[in-house]
Formats: structure tokens, sequence, C-alpha cells
């Protein structure tokens, strides 16, 4: 029978497989085989990774080396390397793997594979005398990182095996793996169901103990730009401003408005042919721009252009007219209506004439606010897009003397204030060697929330291996949400981490992230239960265990959601106020709960209907009492994960006139899962402000 098999038999018996892979240096004594080949004697454990100086040498399958290689004979416990001289001056440090069970087993030495060479039968030590509980819980949030969390893991000392280790070898943040089998141990039946690193080992004569850290650590790295350069600085730009010396090369998804550029052609002493380049986003390639043909009818007029795709083209967007395809004369208009197939503007000179190309910048306008009055500066007349190959930056060159076009009587000076909308590249992003997911209809450009947070997943250099590619698909088709974001958030702000960019986009589409069942990072939106996953009856949950908490703590009766944020407002200034705002009010909570509480949001939206969307949904979820149930049960909801929904029968629950030949029945998402060796602890919510108003959701 294979593992899920096992999982609906509750009387067999459950164990636990431990892989430790902590580090250490090797000795300084190598033993010289021949020419700049060495070896040393290495018995802690089999060893799997070989670091020289930091960088990691290629593993050989046999001592035959070539140079920068290594291998290891594990019949000898001979370590052999070859990077074309003595070792003995050098930083060589050995990952290593050592083997225990909860129970002994001579097994693979990763137990879900077939055996082979390169997986050789071990010894799993019988010294797991605590097995990890192995947690993961969202019953605190409707959205952000869900860490699946293990406190510890306690071994036994009776042989004293550790203290060969713990002193020299480190376990800082060293890798485990954790297995789980069921019944008889054959890789059948094997499931790898955790994976954490180890931290902080606590040792006495008895026990040595491990905390244990989940894999959200990673999300802690700073963001730095996939492609170029991260950071301005004066050898790459000479004339850069020098308030941006060494501050990050900003990355811009979707659609931002109110964003600073960076003048790389300062000059405090202003003409009208300096302070003229400025850079916006990093990577100069797929930029977001896009451009239109104007057909031969209907006829365009003053006011009025017709076009034969108005995809990316907006309300506020500057757009230049180009006639060199045409018989006209160029015009420079800001759109001020989109229809199916025309844009309006202001009254123009020359009307559009057919086969002229309408272009939208990805710099989609650009204000100057200079001596307390505001222009409107316009592409293809007074700027046009910049590029550089070399530093894999865009943005835009002022064009010299543009001050005439506005009358104004002095050059722009470098302290004057800049801002503009700007649109992000357009989607490159691949799954499985394939495109995943297509430009805005709305933008021209990536603004789908779920292809871009795939995105960030595989930027921070996640593989697909490790991520839950079919949810992303599948949300990928049914969640159009579009967002705009601008990393850092503001000009002078640092990069964030992974994890702050990654929570707003949760923040603003409900979305969780965590490790699912299968060890892969997957994301889960809050929202109306889905077809059940599983039904358990009143005789799977553990006696006395079943526990209804009705809380109504958490009620908030007005939710505001301010989205579309703005370095640059309309006052022509940065500060709070920077966002449009909507809002959204629960009569549930204020009528019936008798509770007025408000709470603000912050959404990376950019449109008014996806954030009024969003308030409404935080109105259903946040305005009515919060339900959770608690059981233990045993090995059949041990794949249990966040976001389940569990369909809870027995005759007795809230909501159900009693009677005891009767399953009432109810549909449950779970929020919290507590996985040990013999009992799971699951908690699940009843959502009722979300299942209430499901037809609205």
């Amino acid at each position: 029978m294979s593992y899920s098999d096992n999982l609906d038999n509750e009387g067999i018996k459950s164990q636990f497989l431990a892989v430790f892979k902590p580090r250490r240096i090797a000795s300084t004594t190598w033993t010289l085989i021949s020419g700049t080949k060495y070896s040393q004697s290495f018995d802690f454990g089999t060893a799997v990774i070989l670091d020289v100086d930091g960088t990691e040498k290629t593993l050989a399958t046999s001592s035959a080396l070539s140079d920068g290689d290594w291998y290891y004979d594990k019949d000898s416990e001979l370590i052999y390397i070859d990077i074309g001289s003595d070792p003995a001056s050098d930083t060589v440090v050995i990952t290593y793997e050592i083997y225990f069970g909860t129970f002994d087993a001579h097994f693979p030495r990763i137990p879900t594979a077939a055996p082979s060479a390169t997986n050789f039968y071990v010894y799993y030590e019988p010294m797991i005398t605590n097995p990890p509980q192995i947690q993961s819980t969202s019953s605190d949030s409707l959205f952000g990182f869900l860490p699946t969390q293990s406190t510890q893991i306690s071994m036994s000392n009776a042989t004293h095996l550790f203290e060969k280790h713990v002193y020299d070898s480190s376990f800082n943040l060293a890798d485990i793996d954790i297995y789980h089998y069921l019944g008889e141990l054959t890789t059948d039946n094997v499931k790898l169901i955790f994976q954490a690193v180890t931290k902080k080992p606590s040792y006495n004569d008895r026990t040595v103990v491990f905390n244990l850290l989940d894999r959200t650590d990673v999300f802690n790295t700073a963001y730095r730009n996939p492609t170029g350069i991260s950071f301005y600085n004066t050898t790459r730009f000479p004339n850069l401003d020098p308030v941006f010396d060494r501050r990050p090369i900003r990355k811009v998804y979707g659609v931002v408005q109110g964003f600073i550029p960076v003048n790389i052609d300062f000059n405090k002493t202003a003409t009208t042919s300096n302070n003229r380049t400025w850079i916006c986003i990093a990577d100069n390639s797929n930029l977001g721009s896009v451009s239109a043909t104007v057909p031969a009818s209907p006829a365009s007029t003053s006011t009025r252009t017709y076009v034969d795709d108005t995809t990316g083209l907006r309300v506020d967007d500057s757009v230049w007219i180009d006639s060199s395809a045409g018989a006209g004369s160029d015009e420079y208009p800001i759109i001020t209506g989109v229809g199916a197939n025309y844009i309006d503007h202001a009254t123009i000179t020359n009307p559009a004439a057919s086969a002229s190309v309408v272009k939208r910048s990805f710099v989609g306008n650009l204000t100057l606010f200079k001596d307390n009055v505001a222009y409107s500066l316009l592409y293809g007349r007074d700027y046009d897009e910049y590029t550089d190959g070399t530093n894999k930056v865009a943005g835009f060159t002022l064009t010299n003397n543009f001050e005439a076009n506005h009358s104004i009587a002095v050059p722009l000076e470098p302290f004057d204030v800049l801002y503009g909308r700007i649109y992000g590249q357009k989607n490159t992003t691949t799954l499985g060697g394939g495109a995943f997911g297509s430009d805005s209809s709305t933008t021209g450009n990536l603004t789908q929330a779920v292809v871009i947070f795939f995105d960030l997943l595989k930027n921070l250099g996640l593989p697909e291996s490790v991520i839950d590619t079919a949810t992303f698909t599948a949300l990928q088709g049914t969640n159009t949400d579009e967002i705009g974001l601008a990393i850092p958030e503001f000009s002078i702000n640092d990069f964030p981490n992974y994890k702050t960019i990654i929570n707003r986009i949760n923040q603003s589409i409900l979305g969780k992230i965590f490790v699912d069942d299968d060890n892969k990072w997957t994301l889960r939106l809050t929202g109306p239960a889905a077809a059940v996953d599983k039904t358990i009856e009143d005789d799977e949950i553990l006696r006395n265990t079943f526990r209804y908490e009705l809380d109504y703590q958490d009620i908030i009766s007005d939710i505001i959601v301010q989205y579309a944020g703005r370095e640059i407002n309309e006052k022509h200034a940065a500060g709070s106020d920077s966002f449009s705002r909507v809002t959204s009010s629960s009569e549930t909570a204020e009528y019936l709960h008798k509770i007025q509480k408000q709470r603000t949001f912050t959404s990376v939206h950019f449109i008014e209907s996806e954030a009024q969307t969003l308030a409404d949904h935080l109105k259903f979820a946040l305005g009515d009492r919060q339900g959770n149930i608690r059981f233990q049960t045993k090995n059949r909801f041990f794949g249990s994960e966040l976001g389940d929904n569990i369909k809870v029968s027995r005759p007795r629950l809230p909501g159900f006139d009693y009677d005891k030949d009767t399953a009432r029945e109810r549909e449950t998402v779970v929020i919290s899962t507590d996985k040990s060796l013999n009992q799971i602890n699951i908690e699940t919510t009843d959502q009722k402000g979300i299942e209430d108003n499901s037809g609205s959701w």
C-alpha cells in the first residue's frame, strides 16, 4: 500500500526519519596522493557538499578527479580533493548527513527514492525521543506569510554520539529533512513532510535538543533587480544627483502615480541644456510603452482621435500623435476620455491623419512643479524615452529648451519637483518553459497580481520544483486583480526584503503563502469554501477534544482601503494623504453586534473598482463574529493543510436543533494544523461572514 492509502488506516504504526545536515571545517592535514590531488579521513557522516573559501566544488563520481572536483569514498571514509594546490591554506567546509529515526532502520539516505549508487543504504539510529510538532497557522490573519513552525526536536544522547558533532560542527541554519512513514518501511510508504533548518542545540548528558526554523527565512532576503545593476553610483553615472548616490534603482510592476525620477544630468548651474536626463527604472528592455494606429475611418476630429486598439491608453496619459506614416502634422495631447475605438483630448490644431501612430511612453505622463506652478510636460515634444543598454536602465530625456514651450522664464533647476506616471515592463514571466500570464488590456503591461507574485518567487531564486505551480496556474485563470507597485516604494527608501513586498500583494488580494503538504510554496486566497476535501465523522474526533469557540473581539464595522499610493500627490507634495480611498460598512457589525470600529488597510490596487471589491470582502470577513472549531484526530488527516475544506459531521453542532440520530454537517476551512507522531490537532473556521455573503463575493 502507498503512503496516501495508509493514511486511512487508523491502526497503523506511525514513525519519523530525520536527516541532519551540519557543516564543519576540514582538518588542515591533507595527504598528497599525486599531482594536486589530496585526501584526508572523514568519519563524521556522509559528505554531500564541499566548499572552498565559500565556493562550492563539483562532486565527482570517483576519486579520479579533475581540477575543482572532490569525492567522498564512504567505504574508506576518505575525502578526495583537487583544487590545483594544497588545500591546507584554504578554508574547506564539508556539509555532511547523519541519520536518525523514532525506530531503527537500514534504508536509503533519501528515503523517498529507489536505492542507487548515490542513494545507498544508511543506518537510521533510533535516537529521536521527542519528534517535532509541525505547526502551521493562519488563525490570526486573513493574508500574509503563514509560517510552518516546529519548536524543537529532541534526540537521545545515550550513546554520546552528539558529543562528536555539536562542538566543532555548525548546526546554525543547517538543513534538516523530516520524513513520515506508516506501517512497513518501504519507499512508497514514506513522505517528506517537513524541511527546516536547525538552530541553537542544547546539550546535556541524556538529550540534545535542536530548535527548528521553517523556510520562510529565505524571504528575509533583500530585493535585488534581476536584470542589470541595483544601485546608482557616480562611477556609472558621473553626473548623478548626489542625493541618490548608492540609492536603489527602482523596479516598477504595473503602474504607479507620482513617481520621482533620478537626475543623472545634475548641474546646480541650470541651463536649458542640462538637468535633461532622468532615470526611472531598472531594465531597459520590454518597456511598458504602447502604440496604436489611426484608421482611415471614421475620420478623427480635433477633439477625438480614432485608433485600432485602445490597450494601454488611459485618461491623463500624454500621447504623441506621430504623423510620419500619415499626411498630417504631429500633435501632443493629453487623454481626457477613452472609448471602444477612440481617445478624447483637448482641441488640437491638426486632426490625426490615417496611418498616423498614437504613442504612449512607459513614462505615461510627467509633471513639473516649479515656483508653485504645475506644468504638464508632453511626450514627444517636451520629453522622449531614454534607455541605457550598458547599465540596463530606462527613463526619459527632456528636450533642450522645453521651457520655452511653457513660457518658463528660468531653466529647470535640479531641485524643482518633477514626477510622473510610470508603467512597468511587459510580461516575460515563464512557467515550465512557456509564457505565464499576459499583459493587461487596461495598461498593456504586466499588472496581474498572481503573475507578479510568481515572478517575485522566481526572482528570489526559487526553482519551479519548490513552487506549487498548479495552484498558481489555476489562480492565474481565476484571479484577475491588477496591481501597481514600485520597489522600493519611495525613492529615498532602501530595498525591502521579499517578505515585505509579497505581504503588500497578499494584503491586496487576501492571499496567504505557506509551505504545503508536499513541501512546496503555495498561495491560497481567502474566500468562500471550495469543494469539500474530506469529511470528519464524530467517531474520528478524539474524545473530549471538540471545541467550537465564538469570538466577537475582532469585529470591525467600517473598512477603509487606501490604494493607488503616490510619492507626490495632487497637491504636488509628499505626505500621508497620497492615496485614493474607498470604504465599506457592515450593518451586521453595527446593528447586530453593536460594534462601531474602523480599520484602514493599504492596497497596491490602482483601479478603484478592485479596491472597492477588496473593501467589501474585508467587510464580509471582519464584520461578523469568528467561529473556530478545534479537534484532535489521527493519521487520516495528517495531509490536511491550510485552506482545505473539511466538512464536520456530528449530531451536535451550534446552529442546529439537537437530534442524536441525525448527523449535522458544516463546511469549515482549515486555519491551523499541529501534527505530531500520534495525533493531529486541527483548527477550522466556519467563515460565517464570508459564507453568509458568498453570493456577493
